[in-house]
């Protein structure tokens, strides 16, 4: 659900991850290029606290690009 100024849409979206860290704490998952042209994703999830956040970044090499953060909202993990 994507939630807005001006209400509410449904977006479905699927991006390939690698998972790059993994305990019983927290996880986190890297899509390179996922953001188009040369930011990449980064899901982290803590499993403790059961939220998530979605980072992006400009990743390898000479990317120029925005770098964001958003808390991901929705049901208990």
């Amino acid at each position: 659900m994507l939630n807005h100024t001006e209400g509410q849409d449904l977006e479905a979206q699927a991006f390939a991850y690698e998972v790059s860290a993994w305990d019983d704490q927290h996880l986190v998952a890297i899509s390179k290029d996922g953001m188009g042209e040369c930011l990449d994703r980064i899901l982290n999830v803590d499993l403790v606290g059961e939220g998530a956040t979605l980072e992006w970044r400009p990743g390898e090499g000479d990317c120029q690009g925005d770098i964001g953060k958003a808390m991901l909202v929705g049901d208990l993990l």
